[in-house]
């Protein structure tokens, strides 16, 4: 959510389906992209770009500078902090993107990516891959997550989110809000994961570590929008709710004000 107005809070009105609700509790990074690479939750842990190729570009609902545009598939944002995600925690992804997805040699494109690839169930590594269904998966390095028939669901802004509850099989995707037939990958080695407290990689998977350089690369002319990362499994109504908040524009400063003193008005009304 790219601001918090008071007033409508106040008034718990809600302007063409925008609502000022934001689910805040266990959100330990939350990137808008709103003219920059900063954190808005309490732990302002910004991204840093050195790829040449990454910049802000236009969000859904064609505001310039207000996603974060992948121009290739070597090109990436890292946060400047640890995620304080680790072990076997419970945690959960929320994030649009847009893209015609990757066409490097394996054919996969990483949305973004924490933990340590090299141990098994080390790393969540969010991808979409260009196969003859379309499949989404998170990759833990052996304990792997997939979505499949997806077809062209990414060519067009899409909502994903990805929770894991303490256990594999307690996983989830949702798409736009709305729960979608996943399971384990049959190569599973874990079904519990030991992740590694790193940074948060927007972007391309390898980081000049070794055979892992090609696998899974970058997002070339993808778009990344309201990422949020929590240290929590977020409910199925919670999510339908950050899809409602976030599917719509926000409104003008200039309507938000009318509407609070429009509210305002109707209560001096109502006292005298």
């Amino acid at each position: 959510m790219k601001k918090i107005v008071s007033l409508l809070t106040i008034f718990g009105i809600c302007v063409n389906g925008w609502s000022t609700l934001t689910i805040t509790d266990g959100l330990v990074a939350h990137y808008t992209f709103s003219g920059n690479l900063n954190d808005s939750s309490q732990s302002t842990n910004n991204l840093t770009v050195t790829s040449t190729g990454t910049s802000l570009g236009a969000d859904r609902f064609g505001n310039s500078n207000n996603a974060l545009r992948l121009g290739s598939t070597v090109d990436f944002a890292q946060s400047d902090k640890n995620i304080s995600i680790s072990g076997n925690g419970s945690h959960s992804v929320s994030v649009w993107i847009k893209s015609d997805y990757a066409t490097n040699r394996w054919n996969t494109g990483t949305i973004l990516k924490f933990g340590d690839e090299s141990q098994i169930a080390g790393v969540n590594a969010l991808k979409i891959e260009l196969t003859a269904s379309g499949r989404l998966t998170m990759w833990g390095q052996y304990a792997d997550w997939n979505a499949q028939n997806l077809s062209d669901t990414f060519k067009s802004w899409t909502q994903i989110v990805y929770t894991y509850n303490g256990d594999l099989f307690s996983s989830a995707f949702y798409i736009n809000g709305n729960g979608v037939p996943s399971s384990v990958s049959g190569l599973y080695q874990a079904t519990t994961f030991n992740i590694v407290n790193t940074p948060l990689v927007i972007g391309k998977f390898g980081l000049g570590d070794g055979g892992y350089e090609d696998y899974g690369s970058g997002l070339p002319n993808g778009l990344v929008d309201e990422l949020r990362v929590y240290n929590r499994a977020l409910s199925s109504s919670e999510i339908q709710q950050i899809y409602t908040l976030e599917s719509v524009p926000e409104p003008s400063t200039l309507s938000l004000l009318a509407v609070g003193l429009g509210g305002l008005a109707m209560m001096r009304r109502r006292r005298s």
